[in-house]
């Protein structure tokens, strides 16, 4: 297992997810409204985020799947500069 120092991006992700939800119940729980328009207004934030947070895995394998692919054509080119650099030197001593 590596040694890393500090958090990884998916826990920072959930802390800030957490932080922001946590932070919009205060808010409401703090201003002045009924107990039902609180409770109502809690829900909505509920199901917002619900319907936001559903949409983030599908959005975080898209955006893996692009860096992927050009973390994959980026190594391709530079290989094959390198690969004909070589042959280019070889031909050159030879």
């Amino acid at each position: 297992m590596s040694e890393r120092e500090g958090l990884s991006t998916g826990q920072v992700f959930v802390a800030f997810l957490s932080g922001a939800a946590l932070g919009s119940v205060i808010t409401l729980l703090t201003t002045p409204t009924s107990g039902r328009e609180a409770r109502d207004k809690i829900m909505g934030a509920v199901r917002t985020t619900r319907d936001e947070v559903t949409r983030i895995p599908p959005a975080l394998r898209d955006a893996y799947t692009q860096a992927s692919e050009v973390a994959k054509q980026a190594f391709l080119e530079t290989y094959h500069k390198e690969t004909a650099k070589k042959e280019k030197e070889k031909k050159s001593a030879g």
